[in-house]
């Protein structure tokens, strides 16, 4: 096998659909996913290799690859992110973002300097 037909069997496209869902709903069940979905606590998470994700597990993988991105691009860590959610999303998958700021459905994220 390819090293992008591996990359496309361990990637997780529409990864954010999952996020604050539980695994037994309607939605996760009758959709068809390009990744593996497993429970994790009653959570639906995504199964990559022989490791278990929880989506907002995989999205904090890919906004730290977009920093690394923009860091080297910029030469210069970025202090502010705006990422917008979609504006659909469901009370238990704002309540997953918790942590994060919400401000008119755009999720707010501020990046700490390394040191």
């Amino acid at each position: 096998m390819g090293t992008q037909a591996i990359a496309a069997a361990n990637g997780c496209p529409d990864i954010k659909r999952l996020i604050g869902r539980k695994h037994d709903s309607n939605f996760v069940q009758t959709r068809r996913w390009d990744f593996q979905v497993v429970p994790s606590n009653g959570r639906a998470c995504a199964k990559i290799g022989e490791k278990i994700h929880t989506p907002e597990e995989i999205s904090s993988y890919i906004l730290k690859y977009m920093k690394e991105i923009a860091t080297k691009k910029f030469l210069g860590a970025p202090t502010d992110a705006v990422i917008t959610v979609p504006a659909n999303f469901t009370n238990a998958q704002r309540n997953s973002l918790a942590p994060f700021e919400m401000r008119n459905s755009t999720l707010q994220l501020q990046w700490k300097q390394q040191n």
